[in-house]
């Protein structure tokens, strides 16, 4: 806690002295507040596992200053303050949205973080120092609760060849979606828990043709893993009211140094296809895992939304092959504007995990989103999640997720 308390005043610091001395970078500042109620409900088919439900209200201010103007190395700084309260009582579980203690079995009644991020650039390079939220093959911030996973460390990111995208990153911290504090990196394989000093990223993203893009990223968790992405999308459009996005990606882990969490051996081959006619969306997605261990998802909710089937249920374990069918459709085709269904369903089998050779899963979401028209309250949204799961591997659940959220910018 102290960590966190120490870093938000050196970012504060930092910001006092960039607006003494170039007052001008605040000219292209923005500042964006996000109010956010969100109710779960996740119910158990089981007496013997406790439901998980959980009501919380959530406001988020997050500032963005401009550049200084100096010709060569421009200076910037991010801050943010997060913040969220339990509105339902304390049922003694934990439930993935708010700190939980394990010994007393209670859950804090709110939650607190504040970050800061220095920025430098040069032309089209640009460094970030501090809290960080990547959206990368390799790692990935988790948004589908109230408080998002953050992190601490350096990211490099280069445009300056054309096309390409070239980026080199060390996180050494994460902070959880239902905690308040940075902590070590760490990864559970099987009954094994492993810590790491970072993790090391590198990455290259290119755009071939107007249809054709590639990217190649590399992530080390010292001491635990190597990681090697392969990813290529094809994006043409078919006709003026048709259109297709088509990705493949690989994934290629071992465990690498120490072997800290043991042995991990995976490879994961998966597409995602959609098809976009007019207000209407056709999607086809596939899965296959290879090797003797699952796909190691890190430990403080650290997602990987590049899996293409990966939802409430993750169907990462051994050998395991899914399968996944989509329809989206916009509703403004009927006059509905800002309303939109989609519905997706997920098959998976052949894994295996413990004497469970031919393990089977399913599932069905339901996800219902309506941006209210700028014409009458611009910012505010609405989304109602409903899943339901099937799986040989523990007790099947019903999930409800609704969230309110209002969204306004400062100018």
């Amino acid at each position: 806690m102290q960590k966190k308390y120490t870093f938000a005043a050196i970012a504060c610091a930092q910001l006092c002295f960039l607006t003494a001395a170039h007052a001008d970078f605040l000219s292209d500042a923005q500042a964006n507040l996000q109010l956010r109620n969100f109710y779960v409900d996740r119910s158990y088919d089981s007496s013997t596992v406790k439901d998980q439900k959980n009501w919380s209200q959530g406001a988020s201010l997050i500032l963005k200053s401009g550049y200084t103007d100096d010709t060569v190395l421009q200076v910037g700084l991010d801050a943010s303050l997060r913040y969220a309260v339990r509105l339902n009582s304390d049922n003694h579980t934990a439930n993935g949205i708010m700190p939980f203690d394990t010994e007393s079995k209670t859950q804090d009644r709110d939650q607190f973080k504040l970050g800061g991020t220095l920025k430098l650039k040069v032309h089209d390079t640009e460094l970030k120092i501090g809290e960080l939220l990547p959206k990368l093959p390799v790692v990935h911030i988790d948004e589908s609760r109230q408080l998002p996973t953050t992190f601490l460390g350096a990211m490099l990111e280069s445009n300056s060849i054309k096309d390409t995208k070239l980026t080199l990153g060390r996180l050494t911290k994460v902070n959880a979606r239902d905690d308040d504090h940075y902590v070590d990196f760490s990864l559970t394989n099987g009954s094994k828990l492993a810590h790491s000093d970072a993790l090391n990223i590198a990455g290259i993203e290119h755009k071939f043709t107007k249809d054709i893009s590639g990217s190649y990223y590399y992530g080390g968790l010292e001491d635990i893993y190597n990681q090697h992405f392969v990813g290529v999308t094809y994006q043409p459009k078919l006709s003026e009211n048709l259109s297709l996005r088509s990705d493949v990606y690989y994934f290629n882990t071992r465990d690498t140094g120490a072997s800290a969490a043991g042995e991990i051996d995976n490879d994961v081959v998966s597409n995602l296809n959609i098809l976009s006619y007019g207000n209407h969306k056709f999607g086809f997605g596939y899965r296959q895992q290879f090797g003797e261990t699952g796909y190691p998802v890190m430990n403080s909710w650290v997602p990987q939304l590049y899996l293409a089937n990966w939802t409430v249920a993750t169907f990462t374990k051994p050998h395991e092959r899914s399968l996944q069918f989509r329809y989206d459709y916009d509703m403004k085709g009927i006059g509905l504007d800002g309303l939109s269904l989609l519905l997706r369903y997920y098959t998976a089998d052949k894994a295996k995990m413990g004497k469970i050779e031919n393990g089977k899963e399913d599932e069905l979401d339901v996800l219902l989103s309506y941006k209210i028209p700028e014409t009458y309250v611009k910012g505010l949204s609405f989304q109602y999640l409903y899943a339901k799961a099937t799986t040989d591997f523990g007790p099947d659940f019903t999930e409800n997720r609704i969230a309110l959220t209002y969204n306004y910018t400062f100018k």
